[in-house]
C-alpha cells in the first residue's frame, strides 16, 4: 500500500550484483508525480520503439539518471524490503540528508525502462566497468498511482 507524504514516495529498494561487491545493498529512491510521469514517458518512447521495424530485438533503453542513491547499509530500525518473502522495496519515511553517512560512490548511472518496468543500475566507483549493481524493479501499475 502506497502512503503519500507531500506528494513523495520514498523508497529503500533491494539491489542485486552479480559480483556480491560489499556494500551497495539496496538503494534509496525518491519518487514524486514529476519522476513518476518522467517514467511513463519514456516507457511509452519505448514501447513505440519496440513496435518499430527494429523493435523485436529491443530489450529495455537506458537513461543517464541518478535518482538512486545506492546505500552500504541504512539506519537502524529502517523497515527493510523483506527478500525471502519477494519483498522489492519498502516505503521510508528517510530523507537522503539521513542516508548520506551510507551513500555508496557510484559512475554511470542509469534508469533502465523494460516493456514492464523501471529499474535503476550503476557502477560502483573505481571499479571494473563490468561490475554492475541495480536494483530491483518496479512495475508500471505501482509508477501509475504516482503520476
Amino acid at each position: 500500500m502506497w502512503v503519500r507524504k507531500r506528494g513523495i514516495v520514498k523508497l529503500i529498494l533491494n539491489t542485486y550484483n552479480a559480483a556480491e561487491i560489499d556494500g551497495f545493498s539496496y538503494a534509496y529512491v525518491e519518487i514524486d508525480s514529476a519522476l513518476a510521469n518522467l517514467i511513463l514517458k519514456r516507457r511509452d518512447i519505448f514501447l513505440a520503439a519496440h513496435k518499430g521495424e527494429a523493435g523485436e530485438n529491443l530489450v529495455n533503453m537506458e537513461y543517464r539518471d541518478y535518482s538512486a542513491e545506492f546505500l552500504n547499509g541504512v539506519p537502524e530500525d529502517t523497515d527493510l524490503p523483506n527478500t525471502n518473502e519477494g519483498g522489492d522495496w519498502d516505503e521510508v519515511s528517510l530523507t537522503a540528508e539521513d542516508l548520506k553517512d551510507y551513500t555508496e560512490r557510484t559512475d554511470c548511472d542509469r534508469m533502465v525502462i523494460t516493456d514492464d518496468s523501471v529499474y535503476w543500475t550503476a557502477y560502483p566507483h573505481y571499479s571494473d566497468r563490468s561490475l554492475t549493481v541495480e536494483t530491483n524493479p518496479i512495475n508500471y501499475d505501482t509508477i501509475e498511482s504516482l503520476a
